[in-house]
């Protein structure tokens, strides 16, 4: 699954925020900033008034995006013979059906790769040859061609995955500063070096 849906126990960051500001304007809200912020309250809670007043303050909406025409927004997507299923933040025409997926902040060039896998794993659910990663902070918006290799990387990430869920985990490599608050960290350290292990 690419993206869970808000719930309790989620943590709520900018980016929710940012998606809510992108959906009220590219829906073509006049007073998009106040419609936005009533949506996020409802669904994040008043207790989050500072995250979305941060984002609101740092988001760029770029008139790069009107070359682009909206076709759908956060449309819920599902593959059942892969096992996969995601919410892309929006689908765009520009000449070709195109996904558009929303991120913080630029790299300085091109898009990072956790983007570009993102864009991969929707290039699979939906069969368009590739997109466009928007980012909120700077406005900069980037396209993206996805290959077989993009796309083989995903499948291979799910096969990992997969195996995780049936209780196999792979040897520790280095501890680093993701191990102290990761919740296998107890299993991770008591397990020992398996042969299989060498090979994921």
């Amino acid at each position: 699954m690419l993206e869970s849906k808000h719930d309790s126990s989620e943590r709520v960051t900018e980016m929710s925020a940012f998606r809510e500001l992108y959906f009220s304007v590219r829906s073509g809200k006049k007073d998009w900033k106040n419609w936005a912020k009533s949506k996020f309250l409802t669904l994040y809670g008043e207790e989050n008034e500072d995250v979305f007043n941060s984002a609101l303050s740092s988001f760029t909406y770029s008139g790069e995006l009107s070359k682009l025409r909206s076709l759908e927004l956060d449309v819920d997507l599902r593959r059942e013979d892969l096992k996969l299923s995601g919410r892309l933040d929006e689908i765009v025409f520009d000449g070709e059906r195109r996904a558009l997926i929303l991120s913080s902040r630029a790299p300085e060039e091109g898009v990072w790769y956790s983007d570009r896998i993102k864009l991969a794993a929707f290039s699979i659910l939906t069969s368009f040859k590739g997109g466009y990663v928007y980012y909120c902070k700077s406005g900069k918006l980037r396209k993206v061609e996805i290959t077989q290799k993009d796309k083989r990387t995903v499948l291979r990430c799910m096969e990992r995955v997969e195996k995780l869920r049936r209780g196999f985990l792979p040897e520790k490599k280095e501890q680093g500063k993701k191990c102290e608050g990761c919740i296998y960290r107890d299993v991770c350290e008591s397990e020992g070096e398996t042969f299989a292990s060498r090979f994921l």
